[in-house]
């Protein structure tokens, strides 16, 4: 038995990559059940359909970043939406209508900023505080950034948590 050619291509989408008008209606038609059956979950939102991993799955995806808050000393809470691309280049980035977010998941933490010290000690860059003058000081990741990031589920609890992959932090400040 030979594959329609067209199923075979929603076979082929990869994670969070968006999919054609013609393949949306044949997930409209009746394929929706069928591909979450085998793995992945297909999610219509205004901006088009997305194919996403099973909530047990590390998921990951981009977003852009809002203004971070402190989380303790040099790490940071991040609220985050979910962005696609719509063009070509630096540019083209748009947020996905009811697309992931802090709203859903809680503020976003960047897996860089795991154990960093408080007032002495290497940062998890590679910078040591203790060489660091004037004002120099570990930076956020600032608002508007385009991230890539992965929920995580909690294993002793049912969380899931969102945490940006490694996106290493600056250091920035005046010399006395």
């Amino acid at each position: 038995m030979s594959v329609d050619p067209r199923i075979q291509r929603l076979g082929d989408v990869k994670r969070g990559e968006a999919i054609t008008a013609r393949d949306e209606n044949l997930v409209r038609s009746g394929l929706r059940k069928a591909l979450s059956i085998s793995g992945p979950n297909v999610v219509h939102t205004a901006d088009g359909i997305f194919i996403r991993s099973p909530a047990n799955q590390h998921d990951r995806f981009f977003a852009i970043t809002g203004t971070p808050a402190s989380a303790g000393s040099n790490q940071w809470r991040y609220p985050f939406d979910e962005v696609h691309k719509k063009s070509d280049g630096y540019g083209g980035w748009s947020i996905i209508t009811n697309g992931r977010s802090d709203t859903v998941f809680g503020n976003a933490y960047n897996l860089a900023e795991v154990n960093n010290p408080t007032t002495t000690g290497i940062l998890r860059n590679g910078v040591d505080l203790d060489n660091l003058v004037g004002t120099f000081a570990l930076q956020a990741i600032p608002a508007d950034s385009i991230v890539e990031i992965m929920l995580i589920p909690v294993t002793t609890t049912t969380a899931v948590e969102a945490w940006i992959i490694n996106r290493i932090t600056s250091v920035d400040g005046t010399c006395p």
